[in-house]
């Protein structure tokens, strides 16, 4: 093998770095989008465990794969640029591949992603059960006690997960991702995310009976016809007081404290 990673993996980790930014300042703003009104950005961070497994090619050499699976762990960092749309920037250690006769490699990897979020039933914001896929783009960067070749630094990622959510912030998570051919990664891990949510708390619906906006608990005119205007009570208004409700009220200024008749005249 032959190492041949040089400045380009220097230099596409600046660049996912610049891209995150662009990407972080360029987002929509909630103020100029009215379906975007009630959502707050909201950075998060996370730390995840799982098992990577790691195949690099070995044809026309002579190594051969011992063990290619190990531990590994991610730290990442993002933000809410949308309800369904998130950003992340993440750090992670793949371990370690082992060759026969002898000789093994390392994985690291840096990556910056934009997520896809879809939400369970009546749930929103990241709370409750959900799913989402990621696309970006990845550095690797290997160490290794034997020489080899590394055709390309900078790769495509591809994920999905799944997650559930409390409204405290704090999330969990199980992702699978594949940083190229001969990388992937299964992890578990916890996201929490700074600030508060937004999350939509539904009234209960009233039970209003005669439909007049008033429930039937404090309508002292319960049978209301369809249509009419009614005061706090649930009744029609008397504007005069004498008692004849203003619909059927032929002479609706009557001075206070007169007897009237049914129409509300003298």
């Amino acid at each position: 093998f032959a190492f041949r990673c040089y400045q380009s993996c220097r230099r596409v980790v600046i660049l996912i770095f610049l891209i995150f930014l662009l990407m972080i300042l360029a987002s929509p703003s909630s103020a100029n989008d009215e379906s975007q009104d009630d959502f707050n950005k909201r950075i998060y961070a996370g730390f995840m465990v799982g098992q990577s497994t790691l195949s690099p090619d070995t044809s026309g050499t002579v190594y051969s794969i011992f063990e290619d699976t190990d531990s590994a762990s991610k730290f990442l960092l993002g933000i809410d640029v949308t309800e369904n749309i998130s950003t992340e920037i993440s750090a992670s250690n793949l371990g370690t591949v082992t060759f026969n006769p002898a000789g093994d490699i390392d994985y690291s990897v840096i990556a910056i992603s934009a997520l896809y979020h879809w939400y369970g039933q009546n749930t929103r914001d990241h709370s409750g059960w959900g799913s989402y896929v990621k696309t970006g783009l990845s550095a690797i960067k290997n160490d290794a006690t034997i020489l080899f070749e590394q055709e390309n630094s900078a790769q495509i990622l591809f994920g999905a997960g799944i997650r559930y959510g409390w409204n405290n912030g704090l999330s969990a998570r199980i992702e699978l991702e594949s940083y190229d051919k001969d990388a992937s990664l299964l992890s578990v891990g916890l996201i929490y995310r700074f600030g508060k949510n937004t999350q939509i708390i539904m009234a209960d619906p009233i039970n209003d009976s005669d439909a007049d906006g008033v429930d039937n608990a404090l309508d002292q005119c319960p049978a209301t016809l369809g249509g009419r205007l009614v005061d706090k009570t649930g009744c029609e208004f008397d504007g005069d007081g004498d008692g004849v409700i203003d619909s059927a009220d032929e002479c609706p200024y009557t001075p206070i404290g007169l007897i009237v008749e049914p129409n509300g005249c003298l």
